[in-house]
């Protein structure tokens, strides 16, 4: 079994981000409150409840740096949360839906025939696979019917 780990957002970063209200573009971020309602939260990389609200922002992938890396829309707890930090962990916001899973290289190249949609409860044996490819330095996770991307997996 290759080792990995699932890259949520960076603490600094979603302390900055909620403390300004502004996102990487300059955009006001926008709160989303409903009763009864989960958003996957890209830092504690769980399905948040949104009573108390979730926040809405346009993010600048750090990973791929190169012609694929693209800003995707993400939610993020509205109050501090803690970061995910499980190693060999599938977190619930990739296996709760359907998921595309997007391999590069080093130089941040997308691998054409890496990518793979698959449901998140059943992705372990994929994701193993694109692990195993030498040519394949991180793999993006991204919601398939919003493209929206939910983590980053790395080999440890």
């Amino acid at each position: 079994m290759h080792q990995f780990r699932c890259i949520p957002l960076d603490t600094g970063f979603a302390e900055k981000t909620r403390k300004s209200a502004i996102d990487d573009f300059g955009y006001p971020i926008t709160r989303r409150v409903e009763a009864g309602k989960t958003y996957p939260c890209r830092h504690c990389l769980t399905e948040a409840p949104a009573d108390n609200g979730m926040l809405l922002l346009s993010y600048q992938v750090p990973k791929p740096r190169s012609v694929y890396g693209h800003p995707t829309a993400i939610f993020m707890c509205g109050t501090e949360c803690s970061q995910f930090t499980a190693e060999n962990t599938i977190p619930d916001i990739v296996r709760n839906r359907l998921v595309v899973l997007r391999s590069y290289d080093e130089d941040g190249m997308a691998i054409y025939d890496a990518n793979e949609l698959v449901e998140g409860k059943e992705c372990d044996g994929t994701l193993q696979m694109l692990l195993g490819r030498k040519d394949v330095a991180h793999v993006n996770v991204h919601t398939a019917r919003a493209g929206c991307m939910l983590c980053r997996i790395e080999r440890v």
